[in-house]
């Protein structure tokens, strides 16, 4: 109380003022039976300067830095910012969109009105809690991005929450127009790659089903067998196709249905294994293990099929001859791990981060038929088992892709 007494003295008058200020100072000195000195004084006197000095320079710092907030608030781009105290009143409205902020406004208030208000409030309840927040609302017919962050006092007490309002209507624009391109660039490859892939069966079969109309009499039993085999063939081909683009729409659609039952996965996997190393892995060498001799799992078995599947084909299809394709399925208290591994050509790292984009195909496969949706199923299908799937690859050493399948939906 006397150190304020000194610095009002000084303000009013540095001579006399101070003077009785110290004598009170003595005074009290006196009767705590603590001696006071010229010495005391002077040193006294030199501590309370110094103290009054450095409150100096603070509150000054203090106010450029409030001037600068401000400014920087005032001059906010594209939107505005709000702060609030615990009763949700507003501290502070700045920003050059300020006006659009809906506010309702009394002699001696400003509160948040309709319809921010109730969205914001569950944000604004949040960063009391000391959590940051962000949604989006409309306001004045335009998208705002908002972020709740809270404003911390003494020994990291919440006093206030700031609120900063962003328009993201420019955003959304090119958001908007970016996916309109993506989806034309989509379009693009998918009438391309469709095309192809349905014209190559599509001229087996005319030129099978045109040998067997013009010489059909002349024609031996053998070839005309060998014939109707290419035209089915073709047909199979340009099925499988139409099959995964309707796997594919209906999975982007959320329409994919999910069917699981109880199988044993190892029956499952060799039957499988077995199957593509009698067609596709004729010309390849294949290692299967497994870590367990049978293994109960809850899964569909339409989209289990089409995981392992389209891993083995693509294993076969994109390694030389004569290389090994390995299948491992090891078993862990609370998943299953199947990993594919091959000795092919590889995908380049540029690619890698689209291999599951629909219709994208490896800028090195050369003449190798294919689509580029069979790893786009792959991805959804693992999903949809609540699984993982990552993938390694060094071009021309070969790719290994681990799928990891949790145990919980089995053991439920």
């Amino acid at each position: 109380e006397e150190i304020n007494n000194i610095q009002e003295a000084e303000q009013k008058n540095p001579f006399t003022e101070l003077n009785k200020a110290h004598q009170a100072f003595k005074t009290a000195m006196e009767l705590c039976n603590v001696p006071y000195s010229s010495k005391d004084r002077e040193r006294f006197i030199d501590e309370i300067r110094n103290e009054l000095r450095q409150r100096g320079i603070l509150e000054r710092e203090l106010q450029r830095a409030e001037k600068r907030y401000r400014s920087l608030a005032e001059n906010f781009p594209n939107g505005a910012v709000i702060m609030l105290d615990k009763r949700r009143q507003c501290l502070l409205v700045e920003g050059t969109q300020a006006e659009r902020i809906p506010l309702h406004v009394t002699d001696e208030s400003r509160t948040l009105a309709e319809p921010l208000a109730s969205a914001a409030e569950p944000a604004i309840s949040q960063a009391f809690e000391g959590k940051h927040c962000s949604f989006e609302t409309m306001l004045s017919g335009e998208p705002y991005l908002l972020h709740a962050v809270p404003l911390t006092a003494e020994r990291q007490f919440i006093d206030a929450v700031m609120l900063v309002c962003q328009n993201i209507t420019d955003f959304k624009t090119r958001q908007h127009l970016e996916k309109e391109q993506e989806m034309t660039e989509l379009k693009y490859r998918f009438v391309t790659i469709a095309s192809h892939e349905l014209r190559t069966p599509l001229a087996g079969m005319m030129l099978a089903s045109g040998i067997l109309r013009r010489y059909w009499e002349t024609t031996s039993d053998e070839e005309k067998w060998e014939a109707l085999q290419d035209i089915m063939a073709g047909l199979d081909r340009m099925s499988n196709l139409l099959d995964n683009i309707l796997v594919v729409g209906k999975s982007d659609s959320g329409k994919l249905p999910f069917e699981p039952q109880e199988i044993d996965l190892i029956h499952f996997c060799r039957d499988l294994v077995r199957e593509h190393e009698k067609s596709l892995g004729q010309t390849h060498t294949t290692i299967a293990e497994y870590n367990t001799d049978s293994l109960a799992f809850l899964g569909d078995p339409k989209l289990l099929r089409l995981i392992f599947g389209n891993l083995l084909s693509n294993a076969y299809k994109y390694s030389p001859e004569a290389t090994t394709v390995h299948f491992f399925l090891h078993r862990a208290p609370q998943n299953v791990t199947i990993t594919v591994q091959d000795a092919g050509i590889g995908i380049p790292a540029e690619d890698i981060p689209h291999l599951f984009d629909s219709f994208h195909r490896g800028k090195n496969v050369g003449e190798i038929q294919g689509t580029g949706l069979g790893l786009a199923i792959v991805e959804r299908a693992v999903k949809m088992h609540g699984g993982t799937i990552a993938v390694e690859s060094t071009v021309n050493v070969g790719t290994t892709f681990r799928v990891v399948l949790p145990l919980s939906l089995s053991n439920t």
